[in-house]
């Protein structure tokens, strides 16, 4: 039996949800801008005024969140309309007032001496305060990615929402145009289908959901990304007995292979090497380190990361490349829709999210998919490389999502979900594997979880506002 788990979609246009009015903190004479680098955490400090001012005094230019001071002096947060208590803020000794917004934790927190209040919510990554002039004294602005002050540069109105940009620390895989990293025109049609595996789609989630074991977000098992400098040491790695293809072994021949590499848990054994400096980047499949070196069952080399399409083909690694190359039954590289861990620190995710469906149909699969491994009998069953996105019109901020959830919906919403591979029972996202810095950032106390494992993300994902963009559907030879 499917449970019902499918409430009504509700679809708003982001203009249709004006921003709150403009007040002086929001106007152009009367307020300064502070601007920083788009930051998941922001801090801002600050004493108040001699000159008593009333309403907004500071607004975080990104978020509906802003500190509102009244006639008699004290102070409270206004979050998307919401407001805390009232803290009273003595003139006499005019403490230090702290204020404390988390994408991450999903709180916004004041505090006024001793005193504390707080809101929950959901936030977007802060670029922008705006502070009414005469209004503080002693600004301090800090973020989980630097800190500014009041010599920050300044401005006449409150910055525009970000857009996806990812920080400079974290990688960006693959050409800006690929299939992963270029953002769905809000236009782009639907598939004929749509309705019918989108329900598809609903009904393995309910199913999951019942059964106890998903939707997931993979880590342990996901491929873990080594990035090495250009003067790492090379490796021979070895196809095993069954891997016909001559072609890939030539292209593993010297890979460089950190010292404390380790390949995923389970038997497919993920594993995945990246050279910025070389613009290379290996993946194995089933690799394993024996006493003579590393072997592999299979993988796949792409000599042009920077200008790939996100898929292999012929010009993977040139003269040698297969379109059948890839750790993947659909030549999809396995790190490729995976959340990196710095992104979900930055608050951003500036690319499409794979998923892995149970089951998928076989023998047809849709571009980006080069190949396909489905096996369902079920005629209305999903084919690997179909695209999934959230339907554009919804605003997402109106949700009240978790904060990993609004950052996976958020990148849903703009570039979609592509059917990556096939699993053996449960839907599945993936996420950074951990292993290699020793620490696991999804599950521990104040993980991006928010709890011991990725259900309650996932659950609050929006699986109702799900579209199915056209297919390119290919047969498999």
């Amino acid at each position: 039996m499917v449970i019902s788990l499918y409430i009504r979609c509700i679809a708003v246009a982001a203009a249709a949800v004006p921003l709150a009015a403009p007040t002086p903190a929001a106007a152009g004479a009367s307020s300064r801008t502070h601007r920083f680098a788009p930051a998941p955490e922001v801090t801002v400090s600050f004493a108040l005024a001699k000159h008593r001012v009333s309403g907004e005094i500071i607004r975080f230019a990104s978020n509906r969140v802003a500190i509102v001071r009244s006639r008699n002096g004290t102070l409270r947060l206004r979050a998307d309309g919401q407001y805390t208590r009232r803290l009273a803020a003595p003139r006499h000794r005019r403490p230090r007032v702290v204020v404390r917004l988390s994408g991450m934790s999903g709180k916004v927190q004041i505090r006024v001496g001793r005193k504390t209040a707080s809101l929950s919510g959901t936030f977007r990554a802060e670029s922008a305060v705006a502070v009414r002039r005469r209004s503080v004294v002693a600004l301090r602005i800090a973020t989980s990615d630097g800190t500014t002050g009041p010599g920050a540069s300044p401005a006449t109105q409150a910055s525009p929402a970000p857009t996806l940009v990812p920080p400079a620390s974290v990688p960006r895989l693959f050409a800006p145009d690929s299939v992963w990293n270029a953002p769905l025109v809000p236009t782009v049609p639907l598939d004929p289908s749509n309705a019918t595996l989108v329900r598809t789609l609903q009904n393995t989630v309910a199913q999951n959901i019942a059964a106890g074991w998903g939707p997931w977000i993979g880590t342990d098992g996901t491929s873990p990304l080594y990035t090495v400098p250009a003067d790492q040491p090379t490796v021979r790695v070895t196809l095993d007995a069954g891997a016909w293809n001559g072609a890939l072994q030539q292209a593993l021949r010297a890979v460089p292979m950190p010292r404390n590499a380790q390949p995923a848990a389970g038997p497919d054994g993920h594993l995945t090497v990246w050279q910025p400096s070389t613009d290379r980047m290996w993946e194995l499949f089933q690799a394993r380190r024996m006493a003579d070196g590393w072997h592999a069952s299979y993988g796949g080399a792409m000599a042009n990361v920077s200008r790939s399409p996100g898929y292999y083909d012929a010009s993977s690694w040139p003269g040698l490349s297969q379109p059948s190359w890839g750790a993947t039954a659909t030549s999809l590289p396995v790190i490729a829709g995976t959340i990196m861990i710095d992104e979900l620190k930055a608050g951003v995710i500036p690319h499409a999210l794979a998923l892995n469906i149970p089951w998928a149909k076989p023998n047809i699969y849709s571009w980006p998919a080069q190949r396909t491994d489905g096996q369902s009998t079920d005629p209305n069953a999903i084919p690997e490389g179909a695209r999934f996105r959230l339907d554009p019109t919804v605003d997402i901020a109106r949700l009240n999502l978790p904060p990993m959830t609004r950052m996976m919906a958020v990148a849903a919403q703009q570039y979609g979900m592509i059917v990556r591979d096939q699993t053996g029972h449960a839907i599945s996202f993936f996420a950074e594997n951990p292993a290699q810095y020793g620490t696991d950032p999804y599950t521990s106390p104040g993980g991006f979880y928010g709890g011991p494992n990725p259900s309650a993300v996932l659950r609050a994902f929006p699986w109702q506002c799900v579209q199915l963009v056209r297919m390119d559907l290919r047969t498999a030879g």
